[in-house]
């Protein structure tokens, strides 16, 4: 397993609606690609905890540079684990 934590700031309004669209649109996503984490919104800006199998790592950061919703990633931290710690 991969993991990253990573912030950026949001491009526009960020409200219950943006999040809950951001969150549905992420689930598609990442349930094909056996992706997992934890989103933190607020103040403009998200923090994010991301954790996949490396298969997956081309799909994901792709999908990362080219989202408009978040310019300006900073990767945090980047690890490999033996295990997944998140199951959202």
């Amino acid at each position: 397993m991969r993991q990253i934590i990573y912030f950026s700031t949001a491009s526009d309004r960020q409200d219950a609606i943006v999040i809950a669209g951001i969150v549905a649109q992420s689930r598609q996503h990442n349930l094909l690609d056996g992706i997992t984490g934890l989103l933190v919104a607020g103040c403009h800006r998200y923090l994010q905890v991301i954790e996949w199998p490396d298969v997956a790592i081309s799909r994901l950061t792709a999908r990362l540079r080219c989202d408009d919703l978040h310019p300006g990633t900073t990767i945090l931290h980047s690890v490999l684990s033996a295990d997944r710690r998140h199951r959202v």
